[in-house]
C-alpha cells in the first residue's frame, strides 16, 4: 500500500521539455542539445579512474543486465537504458557509457528490461525462479533496494566482498551502504553513482520565492548556510502564512498555507533523517544492534506535531488524490510556500512560472552540525546471482560502469538536469550540493521492512494525531530486536 503511494508520486517520465531560465556562460535551461554539452558529459579516457586492467577482454562474451521497467526520472530504464542517441541529455549520456563500456571490455551489454514498479512482484519472481532453478539467465540483476532485500535474504545473491574485479573502497560506490549492509562480513546489495535514483529519491522541500516576497520572510537560503533552518525555525517561518482564498470561511486545499504535505511514509519519514536520528548502529562485530535515542525521537515527534497540527499555516491530508500533482499544483499556483517532494518531483515543476528554491528538510537544532537528506528506499541497487559463473565479468561490468558514471552520468543528471534545467538559482546549486553530500541511507533504511518496520512509526503515529511515542517503542521494541535477531540469523545462516 505503501508503495502504491509512492509509486503515484513519483512516476514521472521525463518529457524534456524547454523551460526558460538563467544565463550563466551554460548551455541554455532547457536545452537538449547534448553536442553543447559534450564537455560536461564526455569522459575522457584520462578519466578512467578504476583500476580495472588495461587489457582485460571477455572475448564479445553477453552481459546480461536485467533492470526494472518504467520508474522516476532518474530511476529504472533512464539509469541504464537507451536504445540510441536522441539528443534529451541523460539518455544519451546513458547510451555513450554503455557504448564505451563495451568496447573497453570488449563485450555485449545486454540490458534486460523488466516489469515496471507497478507489477513488480513480477520481476522478483522472475529472479528468483531463475536463480533457484540453477539457470544463468542473467549475470547482473539490478532492482529496488526495498524489494530486493527480500531476495537477499533467501541467500539468492553472491557476497559481492569476494567478486573480482570490484573495488569497494572507491568513492563511486556507496561508502555507508558499504558498510551498513555489509552484516557478519558479508554484502549482498550495492549502490553506487550508476545509480542515480540515489539522487533522485532524495527527500527535498520545494519553496514558493513568490510567496517569500510577499509575506517578507528572510532569506532562506542564508539561513540554510548559517545553519539555522531547524525545526524551530520552520515553525516560525510559515506561521504566518495562511489565507482563505477563496473566501468561504473554509481552508481547504484551495487556499494557502506555509506547509502541505500528504501523510505518505516519504514525506513524514523524512523528518526523522533530517534530524539524525539513528534506529541501528553496527557493532564492533560488523553486526547491527538497536540504538535508538528515545528522548531524541520523543522530542522530534513533538517538533514535528506542533509544525504539522499545531501551526495553522500548515495542511496535512490523506485524501487518495492528495498527491504530487496537487501538491506540486498548490505551488505552481502560488498556495503553498513548502511542498516536500523528492528531487525527482521537480518534473513536476518545469512549467512553473513563479521562481521556486530547493532546499533540505530541517535540522532537529542547530547543534546538529550537518543536514541530512532521506533517501526513500526506491533507488536501485546491483547484485550479482549467488550461482552465477560469470561473477568476474559482472564485477567488472559493474565496477567499470560505476567509474564511468563517477565522470559523466551523475554530472549529466546532476550538474545539468538538476542545476541547469530545476534549479533556478546560484544559491539552489549549493543546495543540491549539500542534499547530494548528505545522502542518509543505512542498514535500517535499507532493511526497515525486514525489522519490523521501524521507519513507518512516525507518519503511522502523526497520521493518528499521536505524540506517545513511549507507548509505541514499549510496543514495538521487541519486535524491531527479534528482528534484527532474525535478519543476522538468517544471513549467518546462509554463509
Amino acid at each position: 500500500m505503501i508503495f502504491a503511494l509512492v509509486f503515484v508520486s513519483f512516476a514521472l517520465f521525463a518529457s524534456c521539455s524547454a523551460e526558460g531560465g538563467k544565463s550563466s556562460g551554460k548551455p541554455a535551461p532547457g536545452s537538449d542539445d547534448s553536442e553543447s554539452l559534450q564537455e560536461e558529459t564526455e569522459e575522457p579516457e584520462k578519466q578512467i579512474l578504476d583500476s580495472l586492467p588495461k587489457d582485460l577482454d571477455f572475448k564479445g562474451a553477453k552481459a546480461n543486465m536485467i533492470i526494472r521497467g518504467g520508474g522516476a526520472y532518474g530511476s529504472g530504464e533512464s539509469e541504464f537504458y537507451a536504445e540510441a542517441e536522441n539528443g534529451e541529455i541523460l539518455n544519451d549520456a546513458v547510451y555513450k557509457r554503455n557504448r564505451k563500456l563495451e568496447d573497453r571490455l570488449n563485450l555485449d551489454l545486454n540490458v534486460i528490461v523488466g516489469p515496471d514498479a507497478r507489477v513488480y512482484d513480477s520481476a522478483l519472481n522472475m529472479i528468483r525462479s531463475s536463480i533457484r532453478a540453477g539457470d544463468y539467465d542473467y549475470d547482473i540483476v539490478t532492482g529496488m533496494a526495498t524489494s530486493f532485500t527480500a531476495l537477499a535474504l533467501e541467500g539468492l545473491f553472491m557476497n559481492l566482498h569476494s567478486v573480482d574485479y570490484l573495488d569497494l573502497s572507491q568513492p563511486w560506490w556507496n561508502q555507508n551502504i558499504v558498510k551498513e549492509a555489509t552484516i557478519g562480513g558479508n554484502l549482498n546489495l550495492l549502490v553506487g553513482d550508476a545509480s542515480v535514483s540515489m539522487l533522485a529519491y532524495s527527500m527535498i522541500l520545494f519553496a514558493n520565492k513568490n510567496i517569500m516576497a510577499a509575506y517578507q520572510l528572510p532569506d532562506i537560503y542564508q539561513v540554510i548556510f548559517e545553519g539555522k533552518w531547524t525545526l524551530d525555525y520552520m515553525y516560525g517561518y510559515i506561521k504566518d502564512v495562511h489565507k482563505d482564498v477563496n473566501g468561504d470561511g473554509v481552508m481547504d486545499k484551495e487556499d494557502l498555507y506555509g506547509f502541505t504535505s500528504s501523510k505518505s511514509g516519504p514525506h513524514l519519514g523524512a523528518f526523522m533523517e533530517a534530524a539524525g536520528i539513528k534506529i541501528t548502529k553496527i557493532g564492533d562485530d560488523g553486526l547491527p544492534y538497536l540504538a535508538m535515542d528515545a528522548e531524541r525521537m520523543a522530542a522530534l515527534l513533538d517538533k514535528a506535531y506542533d509544525i504539522i497540527y499545531s501551526n495553522p499555516s500548515s495542511r496535512i491530508s490523506n485524501e487518495q488524490d492528495y498527491d504530487m500533482y496537487i501538491l506540486t499544483g498548490m505551488m505552481k499556483n502560488d498556495r503553498a510556500l513548502l511542498v516536500p517532494g523528492a528531487i525527482a518531483d521537480a518534473e513536476f515543476l518545469r512549467d512553473m512560472e513563479t521562481d521556486y528554491g530547493i532546499i533540505p528538510y530541517p535540522k532537529y537544532d542547530e547543534k546538529q552540525e550537518e543536514y541530512f537528506s532521506r533517501v526513500a528506499p526506491y533507488y536501485t541497487v546491483f547484485c550479482i546471482p549467488a550461482n552465477s559463473v560469470t561473477s568476474d565479468m559482472a564485477g567488472a561490468v559493474m565496477e567499470a560502469m560505476a567509474s564511468a558514471s563517477h565522470a559523466t552520468i551523475m554530472p549529466a543528471y546532476f550538474d545539468v538536469m538538476m542545476k541547469i534545467k530545476f534549479a533556478r538559482d546560484e544559491q539552489t546549486e549549493k543546495i543540491l550540493d549539500i542534499i547530494r553530500g548528505s545522502a542518509y541511507m543505512d542498514f535500517s533504511t535499507l532493511y526497515d521492512s525486514s525489522i519490523n518496520s521501524p521507519w513507518n512509526m512516525f507518519y503511522d503515529l502523526l497520521g493518528k494525531k499521536s505524540t506517545d511515542f513511549a507507548s509505541w517503542y514499549e510496543k514495538n521494541e521487541p519486535k524491531i530486536q527479534s528482528g534484527i535477531d532474525n535478519l543476522i540469523q538468517k544471513m549467518e545462516d546462509m554463509h
